[in-house]
Protein backbone atom coordinates (compact mmCIF):
# COMPACT_ATOMS: atom_id res chain seq x y z
CA UNK A 1 0.00 0.00 0.00
CA UNK A 2 1.16 3.63 -0.73
CA UNK A 3 0.05 7.06 0.37
CA UNK A 4 -0.25 9.08 -2.77
CA UNK A 5 -1.98 12.42 -0.75
CA UNK A 6 -4.42 13.32 1.04
CA UNK A 7 -8.48 13.75 0.87
CA UNK A 8 -9.31 17.63 -0.51
CA UNK A 9 -11.71 18.81 2.11
CA UNK A 10 -14.11 21.50 1.35
CA UNK A 11 -15.62 24.82 3.35
CA UNK A 12 -19.80 24.13 3.89
CA UNK A 13 -20.36 26.68 0.91
CA UNK A 14 -18.90 24.53 -1.12
CA UNK A 15 -21.36 21.60 0.00
CA UNK A 16 -25.18 21.42 -1.41
CA UNK A 17 -25.96 18.25 1.19
CA UNK A 18 -24.84 16.82 4.27
CA UNK A 19 -25.30 14.18 7.20
CA UNK A 20 -22.50 16.38 9.21
CA UNK A 21 -23.40 19.08 11.83
CA UNK A 22 -21.58 20.95 14.69
CA UNK A 23 -23.44 22.32 17.75
CA UNK A 24 -23.53 25.86 17.84
CA UNK A 25 -24.80 25.98 21.67
CA UNK A 26 -24.50 27.76 24.50
CA UNK A 27 -24.31 31.66 23.05
CA UNK A 28 -27.03 32.14 24.91
CA UNK A 29 -25.52 32.29 27.88
CA UNK A 30 -21.91 34.07 26.77
CA UNK A 31 -20.45 30.10 27.39
CA UNK A 32 -18.39 30.83 23.84
CA UNK A 33 -17.59 33.45 21.56
CA UNK A 34 -19.00 32.80 18.19
CA UNK A 35 -17.38 35.31 16.42
CA UNK A 36 -13.81 33.05 17.16
CA UNK A 37 -15.80 30.03 15.47
CA UNK A 38 -17.61 30.73 12.00
CA UNK A 39 -14.88 30.50 9.86
CA UNK A 40 -13.55 27.54 11.68
CA UNK A 41 -17.09 25.59 11.49
CA UNK A 42 -17.49 26.20 7.78
CA UNK A 43 -13.90 24.88 7.52
CA UNK A 44 -15.48 21.04 8.06
CA UNK A 45 -17.97 21.05 5.71
CA UNK A 46 -20.39 20.81 8.41
CA UNK A 47 -24.13 21.84 7.42
CA UNK A 48 -26.09 21.69 10.42
CA UNK A 49 -25.43 24.12 13.11
CA UNK A 50 -28.06 23.54 16.42
CA UNK A 51 -28.26 27.22 17.87
CA UNK A 52 -30.19 27.94 21.46
CA UNK A 53 -32.25 30.81 21.77
CA UNK A 54 -31.85 32.34 24.94
CA UNK A 55 -35.16 34.08 25.82
CA UNK A 56 -32.93 35.49 28.72
CA UNK A 57 -30.89 37.06 26.81
CA UNK A 58 -33.54 38.62 23.68
CA UNK A 59 -36.10 40.10 26.29
CA UNK A 60 -34.47 41.75 29.46
CA UNK A 61 -37.27 44.43 29.87
CA UNK A 62 -40.58 42.91 29.82
CA UNK A 63 -42.03 43.12 26.17
CA UNK A 64 -38.83 44.23 24.74
CA UNK A 65 -37.13 41.84 22.18
CA UNK A 66 -33.34 42.18 21.16
CA UNK A 67 -32.71 39.20 18.57
CA UNK A 68 -29.28 41.22 17.32
CA UNK A 69 -27.01 38.74 18.73
CA UNK A 70 -29.27 35.89 16.84
CA UNK A 71 -29.21 37.56 14.10
CA UNK A 72 -25.36 38.36 14.26
CA UNK A 73 -25.31 34.10 14.75
CA UNK A 74 -28.12 32.93 12.34
CA UNK A 75 -26.69 35.64 9.40
CA UNK A 76 -22.99 35.05 9.76
CA UNK A 77 -23.53 30.90 9.63
CA UNK A 78 -25.86 31.36 6.96
CA UNK A 79 -23.78 33.01 4.64
CA UNK A 80 -21.14 29.92 5.38
CA UNK A 81 -23.49 28.01 3.29
CA UNK A 82 -24.86 26.54 7.06
CA UNK A 83 -28.42 25.56 7.65
CA UNK A 84 -28.99 26.81 11.58
CA UNK A 85 -32.10 24.58 13.75
CA UNK A 86 -32.87 26.53 16.66
CA UNK A 87 -33.51 24.56 20.16
CA UNK A 88 -36.15 26.94 21.96
CA UNK A 89 -35.55 26.62 25.55
CA UNK A 90 -35.29 27.44 29.23
CA UNK A 91 -36.74 30.54 31.17
CA UNK A 92 -36.17 33.82 31.75
CA UNK A 93 -35.17 35.43 35.56
CA UNK A 94 -37.76 38.63 34.68
CA UNK A 95 -40.73 36.73 35.06
CA UNK A 96 -40.13 34.08 36.83
CA UNK A 97 -39.31 33.72 41.02
CA UNK A 98 -37.55 31.05 42.65
CA UNK A 99 -34.48 30.49 39.91
CA UNK A 100 -31.35 28.59 40.30
CA UNK A 101 -29.41 30.80 37.85
CA UNK A 102 -29.31 34.02 36.16
CA UNK A 103 -30.25 32.92 33.10
CA UNK A 104 -33.54 30.54 34.13
CA UNK A 105 -31.63 27.65 32.41
CA UNK A 106 -33.99 24.61 32.82
CA UNK A 107 -36.62 26.74 34.24
CA UNK A 108 -40.03 25.62 32.23
CA UNK A 109 -42.64 28.44 31.20
CA UNK A 110 -45.71 26.25 32.06
CA UNK A 111 -44.51 25.08 35.15
CA UNK A 112 -44.88 29.22 36.69
CA UNK A 113 -48.07 30.00 36.04
CA UNK A 114 -50.30 31.95 33.63
CA UNK A 115 -48.48 35.35 33.33
CA UNK A 116 -44.55 33.16 32.66
CA UNK A 117 -46.95 31.48 30.29
CA UNK A 118 -48.46 34.28 28.35
CA UNK A 119 -45.25 35.97 28.33
CA UNK A 120 -43.61 32.60 26.61
CA UNK A 121 -46.36 32.71 23.94
CA UNK A 122 -45.47 36.19 23.42
CA UNK A 123 -41.81 35.66 23.11
CA UNK A 124 -42.15 32.36 20.73
CA UNK A 125 -44.39 34.54 18.22
CA UNK A 126 -41.53 37.26 18.66
CA UNK A 127 -38.95 34.97 17.63
CA UNK A 128 -41.01 32.98 14.97
CA UNK A 129 -42.17 35.67 12.93
CA UNK A 130 -38.19 38.00 13.41
CA UNK A 131 -36.66 34.33 11.45
CA UNK A 132 -39.13 33.83 9.26
CA UNK A 133 -37.31 32.88 6.16
CA UNK A 134 -34.14 32.07 7.46
CA UNK A 135 -34.73 29.15 10.14
CA UNK A 136 -36.73 26.24 9.40
CA UNK A 137 -36.27 23.46 11.69
CA UNK A 138 -37.28 24.58 15.76
CA UNK A 139 -36.40 22.13 17.80
CA UNK A 140 -38.35 22.46 21.88
CA UNK A 141 -36.44 22.71 24.74
CA UNK A 142 -33.52 20.86 25.76
CA UNK A 143 -33.39 17.84 27.38
CA UNK A 144 -36.53 17.65 29.27
CA UNK A 145 -36.09 14.41 30.87
CA UNK A 146 -33.26 15.56 33.12
CA UNK A 147 -34.24 16.87 36.28
CA UNK A 148 -31.07 19.83 35.83
CA UNK A 149 -33.34 21.25 32.18
CA UNK A 150 -37.01 20.65 34.05
CA UNK A 151 -37.27 22.75 36.82
CA UNK A 152 -39.72 23.24 38.86
CA UNK A 153 -40.52 19.34 39.86
CA UNK A 154 -40.01 16.20 38.55
CA UNK A 155 -39.05 15.50 34.52
CA UNK A 156 -43.09 14.55 33.01
CA UNK A 157 -43.24 13.65 29.43
CA UNK A 158 -46.74 14.66 29.18
CA UNK A 159 -46.28 18.32 30.41
CA UNK A 160 -43.65 17.79 27.66
CA UNK A 161 -45.46 16.94 25.32
CA UNK A 162 -47.75 20.02 25.54
CA UNK A 163 -44.91 22.27 26.13
CA UNK A 164 -44.12 20.86 21.91
CA UNK A 165 -48.26 21.19 21.11
CA UNK A 166 -48.09 25.30 22.70
CA UNK A 167 -45.02 26.14 21.60
CA UNK A 168 -44.84 24.28 17.93
CA UNK A 169 -48.41 25.86 17.45
CA UNK A 170 -47.50 29.19 18.02
CA UNK A 171 -44.27 28.76 15.36
CA UNK A 172 -46.27 27.41 12.70
CA UNK A 173 -48.75 29.94 12.97
CA UNK A 174 -45.67 32.73 11.62
CA UNK A 175 -44.39 30.18 9.87
CA UNK A 176 -46.47 27.55 8.33
CA UNK A 177 -43.77 25.31 6.82
CA UNK A 178 -42.22 25.14 9.91
CA UNK A 179 -40.02 21.58 11.35
CA UNK A 180 -41.02 20.96 14.58
CA UNK A 181 -38.45 18.72 16.68
CA UNK A 182 -38.28 17.21 20.24
CA UNK A 183 -35.08 15.96 21.79
CA UNK A 184 -34.18 13.76 24.92
CA UNK A 185 -31.41 12.79 27.16
CA UNK A 186 -31.26 9.28 27.86
CA UNK A 187 -34.28 8.43 25.41
CA UNK A 188 -35.92 6.02 27.89
CA UNK A 189 -38.69 4.21 26.12
CA UNK A 190 -41.50 4.37 28.70
CA UNK A 191 -40.90 8.51 28.84
CA UNK A 192 -41.18 8.77 24.72
CA UNK A 193 -43.96 6.27 24.63
CA UNK A 194 -45.95 8.31 27.24
CA UNK A 195 -44.55 11.77 25.01
CA UNK A 196 -45.31 10.30 21.91
CA UNK A 197 -49.21 8.99 23.12
CA UNK A 198 -50.07 12.60 23.48
CA UNK A 199 -48.45 13.96 20.20
CA UNK A 200 -50.85 14.47 16.92
CA UNK A 201 -49.67 13.33 13.38
CA UNK A 202 -47.89 17.07 11.99
CA UNK A 203 -46.75 18.26 15.89
CA UNK A 204 -43.13 16.98 15.57
CA UNK A 205 -41.36 16.07 12.17
CA UNK A 206 -38.05 15.09 13.69
CA UNK A 207 -36.98 13.63 17.22
CA UNK A 208 -33.28 14.11 18.22
CA UNK A 209 -31.70 11.61 19.65
CA UNK A 210 -28.84 13.05 23.11
CA UNK A 211 -26.28 10.23 24.04
CA UNK A 212 -23.10 10.30 25.49
CA UNK A 213 -21.54 6.53 26.10
CA UNK A 214 -18.00 5.24 26.59
CA UNK A 215 -18.20 3.18 23.52
CA UNK A 216 -20.58 4.28 20.65
CA UNK A 217 -20.90 0.83 18.96
CA UNK A 218 -22.53 -0.94 22.41
CA UNK A 219 -24.71 1.90 23.56
CA UNK A 220 -27.70 0.34 24.83
CA UNK A 221 -30.61 -0.02 21.72
CA UNK A 222 -32.78 1.50 23.93
CA UNK A 223 -31.01 4.86 22.96
CA UNK A 224 -30.84 4.41 19.55
CA UNK A 225 -33.02 4.42 16.20
CA UNK A 226 -34.13 0.68 15.94
CA UNK A 227 -36.48 0.60 19.13
CA UNK A 228 -37.53 4.06 18.65
CA UNK A 229 -38.40 3.44 15.23
CA UNK A 230 -40.74 1.25 16.24
CA UNK A 231 -42.19 2.91 18.61
CA UNK A 232 -43.20 6.17 16.70
CA UNK A 233 -44.72 3.50 14.22
CA UNK A 234 -46.91 1.96 17.32
CA UNK A 235 -47.85 5.34 18.27
CA UNK A 236 -48.80 6.72 14.86
CA UNK A 237 -45.77 9.09 14.10
CA UNK A 238 -43.84 6.77 11.46
CA UNK A 239 -43.39 10.45 9.11
CA UNK A 240 -41.29 11.52 12.47
CA UNK A 241 -37.39 11.12 11.58
CA UNK A 242 -34.89 10.37 13.75
CA UNK A 243 -31.77 12.53 14.23
CA UNK A 244 -28.85 12.31 16.24
CA UNK A 245 -29.08 16.26 17.89
CA UNK A 246 -26.36 16.06 20.45
CA UNK A 247 -23.45 13.38 21.19
CA UNK A 248 -19.76 13.75 21.78
CA UNK A 249 -16.49 12.71 23.48
CA UNK A 250 -14.51 15.25 25.84
CA UNK A 251 -10.80 15.74 25.04
CA UNK A 252 -10.25 15.90 28.79
CA UNK A 253 -12.45 15.70 32.00
CA UNK A 254 -12.22 17.04 35.01
CA UNK A 255 -11.91 14.97 38.39
CA UNK A 256 -15.01 12.91 39.22
CA UNK A 257 -16.16 12.81 36.09
CA UNK A 258 -17.88 9.25 35.69
CA UNK A 259 -15.58 8.62 32.02
CA UNK A 260 -12.64 9.15 34.36
CA UNK A 261 -12.29 6.03 36.40
CA UNK A 262 -12.07 4.36 32.71
CA UNK A 263 -9.93 6.25 30.82
CA UNK A 264 -9.31 10.35 30.39
CA UNK A 265 -9.57 11.90 27.62
CA UNK A 266 -7.19 12.79 24.93
CA UNK A 267 -7.50 14.90 21.96
CA UNK A 268 -6.20 11.49 19.68
CA UNK A 269 -9.08 9.61 21.73
CA UNK A 270 -12.03 12.15 20.94
CA UNK A 271 -11.28 12.52 17.29
CA UNK A 272 -11.35 8.48 16.94
CA UNK A 273 -14.50 8.45 18.36
CA UNK A 274 -15.92 11.04 16.34
CA UNK A 275 -15.17 9.48 12.77
CA UNK A 276 -16.53 6.22 14.82
CA UNK A 277 -19.89 8.27 16.07
CA UNK A 278 -20.90 9.89 12.58
CA UNK A 279 -20.96 6.55 10.52
CA UNK A 280 -22.48 4.68 13.03
CA UNK A 281 -25.49 7.19 13.50
CA UNK A 282 -25.58 7.07 9.56
CA UNK A 283 -25.69 3.26 9.93
CA UNK A 284 -28.81 3.29 11.93
CA UNK A 285 -30.64 5.57 9.77
CA UNK A 286 -30.52 9.10 11.46
CA UNK A 287 -30.94 12.26 9.84
CA UNK A 288 -27.77 13.95 10.94
CA UNK A 289 -25.34 13.87 13.48
CA UNK A 290 -24.87 17.20 15.57
CA UNK A 291 -21.55 16.96 17.99
CA UNK A 292 -21.86 18.88 21.02
CA UNK A 293 -19.93 21.42 20.32
CA UNK A 294 -17.98 23.63 18.21
CA UNK A 295 -15.62 24.92 21.25
CA UNK A 296 -14.98 24.22 24.58
CA UNK A 297 -17.41 25.81 26.87
CA UNK A 298 -14.89 27.91 28.84
CA UNK A 299 -15.63 31.78 28.78
CA UNK A 300 -17.71 31.33 32.09
CA UNK A 301 -19.04 28.76 34.57
CA UNK A 302 -21.24 26.17 32.99
CA UNK A 303 -24.97 26.40 34.86
CA UNK A 304 -27.95 24.41 34.38
CA UNK A 305 -31.11 23.74 37.39
CA UNK A 306 -28.80 21.60 39.67
CA UNK A 307 -25.51 22.10 38.93
CA UNK A 308 -22.61 24.47 38.25
CA UNK A 309 -19.00 23.15 37.14
CA UNK A 310 -16.71 26.22 36.18
CA UNK A 311 -14.82 23.96 33.87
CA UNK A 312 -16.96 21.06 32.43
CA UNK A 313 -15.38 18.27 30.53
CA UNK A 314 -13.78 19.48 27.37
CA UNK A 315 -16.24 18.78 24.33
CA UNK A 316 -15.67 21.09 21.85
CA UNK A 317 -13.64 20.81 18.20
CA UNK A 318 -11.79 24.14 19.11
CA UNK A 319 -9.94 24.33 22.71
CA UNK A 320 -11.61 27.28 25.21
CA UNK A 321 -10.79 30.57 24.84
CA UNK A 322 -8.12 29.94 22.34
CA UNK A 323 -10.14 28.70 19.89
CA UNK A 324 -7.26 26.46 18.18
CA UNK A 325 -8.38 23.52 16.10
CA UNK A 326 -8.16 20.12 18.07
CA UNK A 327 -7.78 16.89 15.62
CA UNK A 328 -11.01 16.20 16.25
CA UNK A 329 -11.54 19.50 13.99
CA UNK A 330 -9.57 17.91 10.85
CA UNK A 331 -11.37 14.42 11.61
CA UNK A 332 -14.65 15.88 11.20
CA UNK A 333 -13.50 18.28 7.89
CA UNK A 334 -12.82 15.02 6.58
CA UNK A 335 -16.43 13.16 7.38
CA UNK A 336 -18.08 16.49 5.91
CA UNK A 337 -16.65 15.53 2.78
CA UNK A 338 -17.19 11.40 2.94
CA UNK A 339 -20.72 11.85 4.13
CA UNK A 340 -21.87 14.61 1.81
CA UNK A 341 -24.13 14.61 -1.06
CA UNK A 342 -26.81 11.86 -2.00
CA UNK A 343 -25.81 9.28 0.70
CA UNK A 344 -27.62 6.02 1.02
CA UNK A 345 -26.88 2.84 2.87
CA UNK A 346 -26.18 -0.11 0.56
CA UNK A 347 -26.92 -3.93 1.63
CA UNK A 348 -23.46 -4.81 -0.43
CA UNK A 349 -21.43 -6.40 2.05
CA UNK A 350 -17.92 -6.87 2.58
CA UNK A 351 -15.45 -9.77 4.46
CA UNK A 352 -12.23 -8.32 6.22
CA UNK A 353 -9.59 -11.53 6.81
CA UNK A 354 -7.66 -10.35 9.77
CA UNK A 355 -5.99 -11.79 12.43
CA UNK A 356 -8.46 -11.40 15.95
CA UNK A 357 -6.99 -10.87 18.68
CA UNK A 358 -7.98 -11.82 22.31
CA UNK A 359 -9.90 -8.87 23.17
CA UNK A 360 -11.30 -7.84 19.79
CA UNK A 361 -14.81 -8.06 19.09
CA UNK A 362 -16.74 -8.39 15.50
CA UNK A 363 -15.44 -5.35 13.25
CA UNK A 364 -18.30 -2.67 12.53
CA UNK A 365 -18.70 -3.32 8.15
CA UNK A 366 -21.03 -1.31 6.24
CA UNK A 367 -21.39 0.23 2.78
CA UNK A 368 -23.17 2.85 1.35
CA UNK A 369 -23.59 4.99 -2.02
CA UNK A 370 -22.57 8.22 -2.18
CA UNK A 371 -24.34 10.56 -5.80
CA UNK A 372 -24.34 6.98 -6.82
CA UNK A 373 -20.73 5.71 -6.09
CA UNK A 374 -19.87 2.46 -3.96
CA UNK A 375 -18.27 2.91 -0.61
CA UNK A 376 -17.21 0.68 1.72
CA UNK A 377 -16.40 1.22 5.96
CA UNK A 378 -14.74 -0.56 8.29
CA UNK A 379 -12.87 -0.48 11.52
CA UNK A 380 -12.22 -2.22 14.70
CA UNK A 381 -14.52 -1.40 17.17
CA UNK A 382 -12.16 -1.74 20.14
CA UNK A 383 -12.77 1.13 22.84
CA UNK A 384 -10.65 3.93 21.93
CA UNK A 385 -8.68 3.89 25.13
CA UNK A 386 -6.87 0.87 23.54
CA UNK A 387 -4.66 3.16 21.69
CA UNK A 388 -4.27 0.49 19.17
CA UNK A 389 -1.81 1.21 16.47
CA UNK A 390 -2.39 -0.07 12.63
CA UNK A 391 -2.52 -3.53 11.64
CA UNK A 392 -1.06 -4.38 8.23
CA UNK A 393 -1.59 -7.57 6.38
CA UNK A 394 -5.46 -7.64 6.55
CA UNK A 395 -7.57 -9.05 3.13
CA UNK A 396 -10.58 -7.01 2.21
CA UNK A 397 -13.65 -9.00 -0.48
CA UNK A 398 -15.83 -6.83 -1.93
CA UNK A 399 -19.24 -7.69 -3.56
CA UNK A 400 -20.40 -7.22 -6.90
CA UNK A 401 -19.19 -3.50 -7.05
CA UNK A 402 -18.71 -0.35 -9.27
CA UNK A 403 -14.65 -0.18 -8.02
CA UNK A 404 -12.34 -0.96 -10.70
CA UNK A 405 -9.44 1.79 -9.58
CA UNK A 406 -9.50 1.19 -5.70
CA UNK A 407 -8.54 4.08 -3.22
CA UNK A 408 -8.86 3.37 0.69
CA UNK A 409 -9.33 6.89 2.51
CA UNK A 410 -7.99 7.19 6.05
CA UNK A 411 -10.11 9.29 7.96
CA UNK A 412 -8.01 10.24 11.08
CA UNK A 413 -4.90 11.28 9.07
CA UNK A 414 -7.07 12.14 5.79
CA UNK A 415 -4.57 10.15 3.80
CA UNK A 416 -5.03 8.71 0.65
CA UNK A 417 -3.43 4.96 0.02
CA UNK A 418 -3.39 2.84 -3.29
CA UNK A 419 -2.80 -1.01 -3.74
CA UNK A 420 0.66 -1.59 -5.01
CA UNK A 421 1.69 -4.20 -7.79
CA UNK A 422 -0.29 -7.35 -6.86
CA UNK A 423 -2.24 -5.93 -3.86
CA UNK A 424 -5.46 -5.20 -5.99
CA UNK A 425 -7.33 -8.40 -8.13
CA UNK A 426 -10.03 -6.82 -9.93
CA UNK A 427 -11.48 -10.02 -11.48
CA UNK A 428 -12.23 -11.26 -8.03
CA UNK A 429 -12.66 -7.55 -6.28
CA UNK A 430 -9.95 -8.69 -3.26
CA UNK A 431 -7.29 -5.89 -2.07
CA UNK A 432 -4.69 -7.78 0.43
CA UNK A 433 -2.25 -5.97 2.95
CA UNK A 434 -5.17 -3.61 3.75
CA UNK A 435 -4.72 -1.67 6.98
CA UNK A 436 -7.27 -2.22 9.91
CA UNK A 437 -7.62 0.25 12.81
CA UNK A 438 -9.98 1.10 15.69
CA UNK A 439 -11.24 4.10 13.38
CA UNK A 440 -12.77 4.14 9.95
CA UNK A 441 -10.84 3.38 7.09
CA UNK A 442 -12.97 4.07 3.68
CA UNK A 443 -12.68 2.30 0.12
CA UNK A 444 -13.80 3.60 -3.07
CA UNK A 445 -13.57 4.30 -6.56
CA UNK A 446 -10.24 6.84 -6.99
CA UNK A 447 -12.96 9.36 -8.92
CA UNK A 448 -14.94 9.39 -6.14
CA UNK A 449 -13.03 12.43 -4.11
CA UNK A 450 -10.55 14.78 -5.21
CA UNK A 451 -7.32 13.96 -3.83
CA UNK A 452 -4.46 16.66 -3.10
CA UNK A 453 -1.89 14.85 -4.51
CA UNK A 454 1.39 14.64 -3.01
Amino acid sequence: MKIIGKLKTLNSSEIKKSRVGIGFECVDRDLIKPEKCYDLFAATGAKWARCQTGWAKCEKEKGVYDFSWLDDMVDNLRQRGVEVWFNVGYGNPIYMKDITNPTAVGCVPTLYGEEVITAWKNYIKALSVHFKGRVTWWEIWNEPDGKGFWYPGTPNAREYAELIKLTGGIIKKSIPDAKIAMCTSGSHLDYLKEAFSVLDAGDVALYNIHTYHRHPETCPRSLRAGEIRALLDECGLPDVEIGMGEVGHASWHPVGHYFVNEGGGSESRQAIYAAREYFLDFMWGMKFTSWFIIADVAEKVYQTATRNEKRPSDQGLLHGRIYTPKKAHEVVSYLGVLLSGETVLSEKKISVEWEKGAEDGELVAFSYTRDGKDLYVYWNPLPVESDEPVKMGNTVHLPETDIVDPILIDTYSGSVIIPEDGEWCKENSTLTNVPLAIYPFVITNRDSFEISLF
